[in-house]
């Protein structure tokens, strides 16, 4: 190899690319198996550069906190980063004989003890930045969905124009009460649920990847 006085550098400049202002790009991490784990919030600060808004036809403007990259909670129980999205979008659930209504950010907050000082978006980011480095436990568990909005990846490549089939997967298969089919994740030979897998549809055979999902939120003792 040559030494560097010896090569023939020009002084062209290199355009468009701030050294000072480069992201910082980390390699996608897999979901865990499903179950139960203690998670600690991230620091203030890239709690505060994770938020993004949602227009939703149904609920108005909704909060999405964008946990992942530098502001991914810790899994504290594997001792590694966990990458996930928290809404205050709100659903009906039923509990006992009642109808309530939660979002994944309202039980986070209840969980890790920071309350908003009012019941708004606004409200909810700064309790969530209050919460920082909080720690929690969470029931996480797994999903994939062959999207028939989008072109599948199959054989190692985007297959252009081909739409996913719209199998939806979960770690337990099961039926809606209207009818609605949601299919097992398979496992491999030990048990272990498959973090990516062939769609079952044999008129499909796109490649899916399973994604992670948080649910059951509690105190961390």
């Amino acid at each position: 190899m040559p030494n560097l006085n010896d090569l023939p550098l020009n002084n062209d400049p290199i355009p468009d690319v701030v050294v000072e202002e480069q992201p910082v790009l980390t390699a996608p991490v897999m979901p865990p198996q499903p179950g139960t784990y203690v998670f600690r919030l991230p620091t203030a600060q890239a709690i505060m550069n994770c938020f993004d808004v949602d227009e939703t036809a149904d609920q108005g403007q909704r909060l999405r906190a964008a946990l992942r990259e530098e502001a991914a909670l810790f899994n504290e129980t594997l001792e590694e980063p966990y990458s996930t999205n928290i809404s205050n979008r709100v659903r009906s659930i039923k509990r006992g004989d009642e109808i309530v209504s939660v979002s994944d950010m309202a039980m986070l907050l209840n969980a890790v003890v920071s309350f908003p000082e009012n019941n708004t978006n606004s409200g909810y980011a700064h309790a969530l930045i209050a919460a920082a480095n909080r720690r929690f436990r969470a029931d996480h568990t797994l999903t994939a969905n062959c999207n028939p909005m989008r072109d599948i990846y199959k054989a190692g490549a985007t297959a252009r124009g081909q739409k996913g089939c719209g199998y939806r997967y979960a770690v337990d298969g099961y039926t809606t009460s209207d009818g609605r089919v949601t299919l097992a994740i398979p496992r491999d030979a030990h048990g272990q649920v498959l973090l990516r897998f062939t769609c079952l549809n044999p008129k499909c055979d796109a490649e899916l990847r399973c994604w992670g999902q948080l649910r059951g939120f509690r105190k961390a003792e």
